[in-house]
Parts: structure tokens; C-alpha cells; sequence
């Protein structure tokens, strides 16, 4: 691990070597200050897998080891969402907290139908959707939001791994869902790094830290908390619509808004027509 905070010393960095001598070896840069546009493309040349801002917690820390050497992390979620240019969209979700662990996969479809299936209990049908939807959709955002911040240029000029940061001494982040929204207070800071990976791919690894938010809106001045977010986005078109044959056996299917139950169907074909 290395750490600098002048840019003069980037073309020698250590960091450059170590590649240079044993490519496998994984290399965190530390930096002790926010970095310019020319440092951030100075630290991607150095070949670095990692860029951390000074200070940091023990576990932030932890994370992004973890992340480089494939160990466990203390708490990870899984999100992947699909939307198709109808407005339909399908979204799957793993969650694991200490001994919680919480699953599921949740289909939107038509004006106002959704089916899901998941280990978690609700006790009221209307919480399902919410307990299936609001969170992929929310992360999606704050992943979308803070690469559309860190990135210059547009998806197509993200070549190698480079090193992307964003900040707001004064802006809220909001993410919002159907029936959901989370803030995320000023001052925030992000940190990490975007890849191409893959035709209309972009991959990322990112770090935000800001400060919680009360139900009034008020940012925690006295506590700082990360969320650190690694996965893929597609740019590539989107499919018209969801598959007829989408299997959907063991799927509850239910109709939004008044959250009544429908008749269970085997496919999404099926479910669409059960929709009044």
C-alpha cells in the first residue's frame, strides 16, 4: 500500500513498480487529499487496482481488501435490475448481514401488476413490493448517479481502469422508488473506480461516504457512514419488453395499489392477462 498526496511523484510512484515487478500484486493508493483531473489520470497510469481518500474507518478499509482478494466482507448485497423499454423490469436481490439474510426476485409488469417470489416474510401483501423493488431500484440509482459524477465523458470513453472521485460540501444524493426514498447527507465524498467491461459495459467500484439523514431531513453532522458499491452497468439498447415465457411457477402474483392477490400463472404471459 502507498501513500501520497503529491502529484510530482506519481510517475515514479512505488506503486508503478510493483506492477511493473509482480503484475498480480494488488496495490491500494492512500491519498491524504482530494485529487484534480490530471491526478486521477496520472493515478490510473500507475496501474493501481485501488484509490482510498484519508481518513477512513477500519472497516472501509477492510472492504476494499476484501474486495481485491476475494475474502468475505462483513455485510454485502447483491442487486441486479433489467428494464425493458415498456417500463417493465425485473430485479433480483441477496442481502446478508451478520446471520440475516434476506432474497428474493420481484417482476413489475403492465399498468399496475408485479409477482414475486422470496425467503422474506410479510405480514402485510402491500409491503412486498416494497421489500422486493424499492432497494435494487434505489442502489441502481446511486451507482447510475455517481458514475454520471465521477466519470468524464460519456460510457464509451471509459477504456482501462481509472481512478474517479465526486464530492458536495452542500448537496444532498436522493434516490427514490415507488414507495421509497433515502438521502444521503452533505458533506459527501466518493471515491474509486470505473472499467470497460464489456461491449456497452462499464464496471465500477465505489465508495461513498456521507452523513445519514433523519425522517426530518436533517443530516447527522456527528456521524459518517460508507456505502461501497462494485458492479456492472449495460448501455446496450434495451429489449421492447419482458419475456412471454418468463417463468413465474411458485410466483405470487399480485396487483398494485389496492395490493389484491391474482391468480398464480405460470408464465408472465399468463400474469399479464390476469390483469382486469
Amino acid at each position: 500500500m502507498n501513500r501520497s498526496g503529491d502529484s510530482r511523484h506519481f510517475e515514479n510512484d512505488i506503486s508503478t513498480k510493483i506492477k511493473e515487478t509482480t503484475p498480480e500484486t494488488k496495490v491500494v493508493l492512500v491519498m491524504g487529499k482530494r485529487l484534480t483531473h490530471d491526478q486521477m489520470r496520472k493515478v490510473a497510469d500507475c496501474g493501481c487496482d485501488e484509490v482510498l481518500i484519508a481518513p477512513m474507518s477500519a472497516d472501509e478499509l477492510y472492504d476494499v481488501v476484501a474486495i481485491q482478494l476475494g475474502m468475505p466482507r462483513h455485510g454485502a448485497a447483491r442487486y441486479k435490475i433489467e428494464q425493458a423499454d415498456n417500463g417493465e423490469m425485473h430485479a433480483t436481490y441477496s442481502e446478508q448481514a451478520a446471520k440475516d439474510a434476506r432474497g428474493g426476485e420481484v417482476v413489475i409488469f403492465g399498468t399496475d401488476g408485479f409477482a414475486y417470489r422470496s425467503r422474506d416474510k410479510f405480514a402485510d401483501p402491500g409491503d412486498a413490493l416494497d421489500g422486493t423493488i424499492s432497494t435494487p431500484i434505489m442502489m441502481s440509482q446511486l451507482a447510475a448517479l455517481l458514475l454520471d459524477l465521477g466519470v468524464i465523458g460519456p460510457p464509451g470513453d471509459v477504456r482501462a481502469q481509472q481512478a474517479i472521485t465526486a464530492e458536495s460540501a452542500t448537496q444532498y444524493i436522493r434516490t427514490a422508488a415507488p414507495r421509497a426514498v433515502l438521502l444521503y447527507g452533505a458533506p459527501w465524498s466518493m471515491s474509486g473506480t470505473a472499467r470497460q467491461a464489456g461491449k456497452d459495459k462499464v464496471g465500477f467500484n465505489l465508495r461513498l461516504r456521507f452523513h445519514p439523514v433523519d425522517r426530518y431531513g436533517n443530516a447527522n453532522a456527528d456521524k459518517t457512514e460508507t456505502i461501497t458499491l462494485e458492479g456492472t452497468v449495460s448501455f446496450a439498447p434495451r429489449r421492447p419488453t419482458l419475456p412471454d415465457s418468463m417463468d413465474l411457477t411458485g410466483w405470487k402474483v399480485m396487483r398494485a395499489g389496492d395490493d389484491s392477490r391474482l391468480p398464480d400463472a405460470p408464465t408472465l404471459r399468463e400474469a399479464r392477462q390476469s390483469l382486469p
